[in-house]
């Protein structure tokens, strides 16, 4: 399950929650993104379903036993670090601006999950309190549309662009434009480039479940002189990247005030920090996820094809 799993509280108020509790124990295997969300579902069942824990990650209700774990989800670090390295030396893609000025990059849906009118603000507030920076930072957020045709994704993108014009109108000058706003994807290779030359990757979901811009980032950067991860704690890869700079995102002051430390932290700081962080996710990537998911099959014994296939009513 790649989105956060509710509290049992919440998850109980849902119309036909039962049928849903005991939809999920018929899997052989639940796999959730973060432990916080495997405890979710196993109070719940504990509390709804009249279920109990079984040996290990094993637990019954309503006749059922399913094995409920946790397998965050990875990036290939190994083959996405080699892309960044070699697209690197094609040179920088941003214009330069002078050798003081820093980028901060951001890149997520158009989603009102993502926190983008508060990651401007705390940006705004960041060029109010510290004014140090102006004229001295540029924010690059890509923010590809998605399910535009929904008035609340349509209310997101007006509050967005309202926010970039008045950031922009207030701080801005001929030379410097603090905010450069890219409604539209962008290549992986381009992508690459702009996470490199990033002093700070700013990822701040209200919630998510993983959130793999936040592993990209750290994967991209240069290991001797790597940027600063700036992440909601509200994001499951919070639970796995403790190094980065974890803010609650719905703090605009306290967003600021990371992303200031973020920008003048000493070189040895974001070194240790980006060490113990690509150490996780060079360890914990693509393959541990997919790997970790089957062995959990041949712990108990089952093969995955013939269960599946049995499963869809194919044999």
């Amino acid at each position: 399950m790649h989105t956060p799993f509710p509290s049992p509280e919440i998850f109980a108020a849902i119309p036909g929650q039962k049928r849903l509790g005991n939809a999920l124990m018929v899997y052989d295997v639940v796999g959730f993104q973060t432990c916080s969300d495997r405890d979710n579902f196993r109070r719940y069942v504990a509390a709804s379903l009249d279920g109990e824990p079984l040996h290990g990650d094993r637990m019954a209700a309503q006749g059922e036993t399913t094995t409920a774990s946790v397998f965050p989800i990875g990036i290939d670090a190994t083959a996405f670090r080699k892309l960044a390295e070699a697209e690197s030396s094609k040179g920088p893609i941003l214009p330069d601006l002078g050798e003081g000025m820093k980028t901060i990059i951001g890149v997520d849906r158009l989603d009102y999950t993502k926190g983008l009118p508060e990651r401007l603000r705390a940006f705004e507030q960041l060029l109010e309190e510290f004014p140090e920076h102006r004229g001295k930072v540029r924010l690059v957020q890509i923010a590809p549309p998605t399910r535009e045709i929904l008035p609340v994704y349509q209310e997101i993108r007006e509050d967005v662009e309202r926010l970039v014009g008045r950031i922009n109108g207030r701080f801005g000058d001929l030379r410097w434009t603090p905010v450069t706003y890219i409604h539209h994807g962008v290549p992986q290779d381009i992508l690459t480039r702009l996470y490199r030359e990033a002093a700070v990757g700013l990822v701040t979901p209200l919630r998510d479940g993983m959130n793999l811009v936040a592993k990209e980032y750290i994967a991209a950067q240069a290991p001797q002189d790597p940027g600063v991860l700036v992440l909601s704690r509200f994001a499951g890869a919070a639970e796995q990247l403790r190094e980065a700079l974890l803010i609650n995102p719905h703090d605009i002051n306290e967003m600021a005030r990371a992303l200031d430390r973020a920008l003048t932290m000493p070189r040895q700081e974001r070194w240790a920090r980006h060490n113990r962080l690509w150490q996780r996710i060079e360890t914990y990537d693509l393959a541990n996820w997919r790997d970790s998911f089957i062995q959990s099959f041949a712990e108990s014994d089952t093969d995955p094809v013939k269960l599946f296939s049995k499963k869809l009513g194919a044999a």
